[in-house]
C-alpha cells in the first residue's frame, strides 16, 4: 500500500518519485506591489505610492527596461526577374520551319522538315496552314490550329493532305503579306 500523506510545505519528500516540495505562491498584495514596481520603473505611474499596509517583503529585482531595437536586415541577393515567354512553345524568331508556331509574322518563307514516319496501316497525316490567328505556322495538330483561330475575327486555317501543299499555301500568303498575328 502507498503512503498518501504529502510532506509539509517547504520540506522535501521522503519517498523517491513522490510529489515535489511545496512552492510558495505570492499573495495578491505581493503581486500588486511587484506590478506597481514594474509600472513605476517604466514611468507610467510614478505618483502612486506603494501599498504599505502589509508587511513589506523584500523588493523584487527590478526588470530591465524594454528598449526598442531597430532591426537592420540586409536585402537578399535576388536575380532580376526574367519574364516568361508570352506563349510557351511559340517562337518569335527563326529558324523559320514547318512544325513550329510563331507569335510574329515570319519575314521569310518557312522551310520544310522531313515528314514523320508512318506505320504501314496508318493514314497520311493532315497538315494545317494557319495564316491569321493568335499564332501562325504549319502544323500537324488540329487542336493547335483550332486554338490559334478560336475567338479571332477572320481567323484563317486551312487543312491540306501533304506538308508540301500546306507549306506552299502558307509561303504564298507570306509573299502577298496576308499573314497576320492577332493578340
Amino acid at each position: 500500500m502507498t503512503d498518501l500523506n504529502f510532506p509539509a510545505p517547504g520540506t522535501a519528500p521522503s519517498v523517491p518519485g513522490a510529489h515535489p516540495p511545496h512552492v510558495d505562491v505570492p499573495d495578491v498584495n505581493t503581486l500588486a506591489r511587484m506590478l506597481h514596481a514594474m509600472v513605476t520603473l517604466s514611468g507610467a505611474s510614478a505618483a502612486t505610492p506603494p501599498n504599505t499596509s502589509q508587511p513589506s517583503a523584500p523588493a523584487p529585482a527590478a526588470p530591465a527596461p524594454v528598449v526598442p531595437v531597430a532591426v537592420v536586415s540586409t536585402p537578399a541577393v535576388v536575380a532580376p526577374p526574367v519574364a516568361p515567354p508570352a506563349h510557351p512553345g511559340l517562337r518569335t524568331s527563326g529558324p523559320w520551319l514547318v512544325g513550329e508556331l510563331y507569335i510574329v509574322v515570319p519575314p521569310q518563307h518557312l522551310q520544310a522538315i522531313p515528314d514523320p514516319p508512318l506505320a504501314d496501316d496508318a493514314e497520311a497525316p493532315v497538315w494545317y496552314a494557319i495564316t491569321k490567328g493568335r499564332f501562325v505556322g504549319v502544323t500537324l495538330s488540329n487542336a493547335l490550329a483550332l486554338a490559334a483561330i478560336t475567338g479571332v475575327s477572320g481567323g484563317s486555317m486551312r487543312k491540306h493532305k501533304t506538308q508540301v501543299l500546306a507549306l506552299g499555301a502558307f509561303n504564298t500568303c507570306v509573299d502577298f503579306g496576308t499573314i497576320a498575328v492577332v493578340p
